[in-house]
């Protein structure tokens, strides 16, 4: 910005000094300076931020990058919010747990294999064989379910952003103005001799 500022005068300094002239030698009305700077003015950029973190939606798009839904659930769209939570970390869990299985199984083939090849009687190799195929058969199955189960979990993050971006209304407020009680209240109740938990469902 400020070289910019600075290439603006140098130029003034140097339509001062050489004043233009046309063609036909006439000379070229010339600009003062109070009426370049108001050009200036006129053609600046504008000073405004590009990203307004004040606005609720674009809070909303830093919360559902983080957790998806939880921008949904924030400009007031509950269910959609809690969907998009619930489907994403379910479905990860489940990629993780796969994997989790693919690291275990890989593990013990490296065990079965040293068995085989140890082995000094045929019953022996022919039972860590065996093995060997069936433990091989689920740690492919476990890795094609876990490659899926992660792209469908990167699907919903794509399909959350969309979402919280192109398709959802802010149906609040402010922040902290909403007097409403939420969908579901929990807490303590004691009746007599009996303690527990208390589910309260505010219906709309």
């Amino acid at each position: 910005m400020k070289l910019f500022f600075i290439y603006l005068f140098s130029l003034l300094l140097v339509f001062d000094a050489f004043p233009a002239e046309t063609p036909d030698g006439g000379e070229i009305k010339k600009l003062t300076k109070l009426e370049i700077l108001e050009l200036m003015k006129e053609n600046s950029p504008n000073d405004k931020p590009w990203i307004d973190f004040s606005s609720r939606y674009t809070k909303a798009t830093l919360l559902s990058m983080v957790i998806p839904g939880a921008g949904q659930t924030y400009l007031g769209s509950e269910i959609k919010g809690i969907g998009f939570t619930l489907a994403f970390f379910g479905v990860g869990l489940a990629a993780l747990s796969n994997q989790s299985n693919y690291v275990g199984r890989e593990d013990r083939l490296k065990v079965l294999i040293e068995t085989y090849n140890k082995a000094g009687d045929f019953t022996t190799a022919n039972r860590a064989w065996q093995d060997i195929v069936f433990e091989r058969s689920n740690r492919d199955r476990d890795l094609d379910r876990r490659n899926l189960y992660s792209y469908i979990t990167i699907g919903i993050w794509v399909l959350n952003m969309v979402d919280v971006i192109f398709f959802s209304e802010d149906k609040g407020v402010d922040d902290f103005s909403s007097n409403s009680l939420p969908p579901l209240q929990v807490g303590f109740t004691s009746d007599g001799q009996f303690n527990g938990l208390a589910f309260k469902f505010n219906l709309p």
